[in-house]
């Protein structure tokens, strides 16, 4: 997993000063609150990806509960971020490790565990993880690894599995869909599990720092009249993101008379122009193809969504992500999504929730009934009501995905795991 280290760690600033001796009779290691504790965070590159953000996030959290954050992984674009947070920071090798080179580097990082007393020891991603599942084995520290729903144990994971089950203290997943799958390839209960999503940058999709001129100038771009509604299928045009359904589900609503909806595709064609000519063939047959814009003009992801009235993420495939679900939603825009993989969980619909905290609709993936039917409902909304679920869509994306309350779910992941003296 890793390949070597650089030889000192770099110190940013201060540490905070170590919990104070405990007394007699109680764990030295595990102390009661997250201040003065010691976190190890391992991760991969230091890169712009949501599991590297999301773990900056989390140091910058322990920063301020008054911990003491480490964290160690190869450098990337990120490293500055880090070091002027302050934070320790391990500089590890991007390249990979194999046998006798990967044996002495866990044990360097085990020997980290003991010399900086870490109480809490996190890896972030199938690599890191197993890696600080062998770092901390024996060591009296608590173990936190997040794992994607692929993940994939090493090979040498079947044979050491009750002992490497019971070292780890919690699971994090993006996704309850995530839990179940990896609980049973893992064979480890789903109680062992934490569903702790990513986090979307709630503060830039707010409509309320959009200028109005920006949504207008996109309108006009795309040709649609002032009194004309916008249904938005962002993201990559491929098979498994169902886009090839919405010119059946158009045709179906123009002839139940809305004839005064347009459908915008905006997303990416990128290595899939055939399956993107395919739909626009397929809009044509249907004799729909006025009513559609296929292809973005230059804007980014919030004016897009500023835009629409509606937005479908209609995935025929378990694997789509559900971020643009919870990008809309914190745009305050309704969504219909696809009952698929961990899209359900991304939004509020029944039966999950009532019927008065709705944010969106769920419907049958690859059913373009089903999915006329809650358009034509979602575009009956009265105005009141729309503008009531907008409110909710944002209040539930920031109060669940937003960075603050990401990290904030980890550090209580942290903290539960810390008062237990058990």
């Amino acid at each position: 997993m890793f390949r070597r280290f650089v030889p000192t760690l770099a110190r940013g600033r201060a540490p905070p000063p170590l919990s104070p001796a405990p007394d007699e009779g109680v764990d030295a290691r595990s102390p009661r609150s997250l201040a003065g504790a010691t976190v190890l965070q391992m991760l991969p590159a230091l890169r712009d990806d949501p599991t590297v953000i999301d773990a900056l996030n989390v140091v910058m959290a322990l920063l301020r509960a008054g911990a003491r954050p480490i964290v160690a992984a190869a450098s990337g674009p990120l490293v500055s971020e880090l070091r002027s947070m302050g934070c320790d920071f391990l500089e590890l090798d991007g390249g990979r490790a194999h046998g006798l080179r990967q044996r002495r580097q866990v044990r360097q990082i085990a020997s980290l565990i003991r010399s900086e007393n870490v109480d809490v020891v996190h890896g972030h991603g199938s690599l890191a993880s197993w890696g600080a599942v062998r770092a901390a084995a024996g060591q009296p520290c608590r173990v936190v690894i997040s794992l994607p729903a692929d993940a994939v144990p090493p090979r040498r994971f079947g044979r050491l599995q009750a002992r490497a089950s019971s070292a780890i203290s919690a699971i994090v997943v993006e996704s309850a869909y995530a839990g179940a799958i990896l609980g049973q390839r893992l064979n480890i209960a789903r109680r062992r599990f934490s569903v702790i999503p990513h986090s979307i940058d709630t503060a830039g999709y707010d409509p309320a720092r959009i200028p109005r001129a920006r949504g207008a100038a996109l309108r006009e771009a795309w040709h649609i009249n002032p009194q004309e509604r916008v249904v938005l299928a962002p993201g990559l045009v491929a098979p498994e993101h169902g886009h090839a359904i919405l010119p059946d589900v158009a045709r179906i609503l123009r002839a139940n008379g809305h004839t005064d909806v347009i459908y915008a595709v905006p997303g990416d064609i990128r290595g899939k122009r055939r399956y993107f000519r395919a739909v626009a063939a397929r809009a044509r047959r249907q004799n729909v193809d006025d009513i559609f814009c296929l292809g973005a003009p230059p804007a980014d992801v919030a004016t897009i969504l500023s835009v629409a009235d509606l937005v479908v993420v209609a995935a025929s495939s378990a694997d789509v992500s559900g971020r643009l679900v919870v990008e809309a939603q914190s745009m305050a825009c309704p969504v219909i999504a696809s009952a698929i993989g961990a899209l359900p969980e991304m939004l509020l619909a029944p039966p999950r929730m009532p019927q008065n905290l709705r944010t969106g609709w769920l419907v049958r993936p690859d059913d373009p009934v089903e999915l006329a039917g809650a358009i034509a409902t979602a575009l009956a909304l009265p105005p009141g009501e729309r503008e009531a679920m907008g409110r909710r869509a944002r209040q539930f994306a920031t109060s669940t995905f937003s960075p603050a309350g990401v990290a904030a779910a980890t550090l209580s992941v942290y903290t539960s795991l810390l008062e237990y003296n058990g």
